[in-house]
């Protein structure tokens, strides 16, 4: 079950975990870039452009290390911090 509020799920062991939006919303507001009065960063609210103040879209070539790599649709989404490298 995933809190909407900040991405928490419970693991089997009733521990909370955070998934992938909910890591990357957490990681934002540690260092910065998103206030703890924005709600939590969903893949399809970046991917229509509801988040345009933080996100912009980038050609493949040009990713830097830190960038947010988004995959959104065909019912599989996920969002990852890009670390460098191939």
């Amino acid at each position: 079950m995933v809190n909407e509020a900040d991405g928490r799920k419970k693991d089997s062991n009733g521990k909370n975990i955070l998934d992938c939006s909910g890591l990357v919303t957490y990681g934002l507001r540690q260092i910065g870039v998103m206030s703890y009065d924005e709600s939590r960063l969903t893949v399809q609210s970046i991917a229509n452009g509801e988040r345009s103040h933080i996100f912009k879209e980038v050609p493949w070539s040009e990713k830097k290390r830190g960038d947010c790599l988004v995959k959104y649709g065909n019912g599989s989404h996920h969002v990852v911090v890009y670390k460098g490298g191939d």
